[in-house]
């Protein structure tokens, strides 16, 4: 955390190693910054996925005005425990005549920095174009899926005079 926060100043590090040693950790925690570098952290430096996950939760929980460290906690616990569980990763596409949705459930995984690149070269397309931080995996252990015709039956209705 204090690592983040210096963005490698030693001037940095020691005033927040003194605000850490007499103010305790909940001022760095709740520093606008902690969560920018949170966010956007590229290097070898990576932050536990506990540190990241209270971050994140304490920062939204503030935003909504709600000033609980306790439910932060609580929620960032959850939210942990549920990131290291199976997932469920939905595919969907469609054109005039059908449609398909394949549901695959495995493990997910962040890739390491040195491996992100595996995925430059996958027919894969973001919804929002913005720069990816994080690039995911995930290994399949069930693959289910269905497809579906879309005949639209009021499409090709015709009006007659009776």
């Amino acid at each position: 955390m204090i690592l983040l926060l210096s963005r490698g100043s030693a001037h940095r590090r020691a005033s927040h190693e003194r605000r850490l040693a007499t103010e305790g950790p909940d001022p760095l925690l709740d520093a606008p910054e902690l969560l920018e570098r949170l966010l956007t952290v590229r290097s070898m430096l990576v932050p536990s996925e506990a540190l990241f996950f209270y971050v994140v939760v304490r920062h939204a929980l503030r935003k909504a005005g709600v000033d609980d460290r306790e439910l932060a906690d609580y929620l960032s616990a959850l939210l942990l425990d549920f990131g290291q569980r199976d997932r469920a990763w939905r595919i969907d596409w469609h054109d005039d005549q059908s449609a398909w949705s394949v549901v695959v459930t495995g493990q997910l995984r962040r890739l390491p920095e040195d491996q992100e690149d595996r995925v430059d070269d996958l027919p894969l397309h973001p919804w929002i174009p913005t720069l990816k931080y994080n690039v995911v995996e995930i290994a399949p252990s069930v693959v289910t899926g269905r497809e579906f015709s879309l005949s639209r039956p009021w499409m090709h209705l015709r009006l007659t005079d009776s």
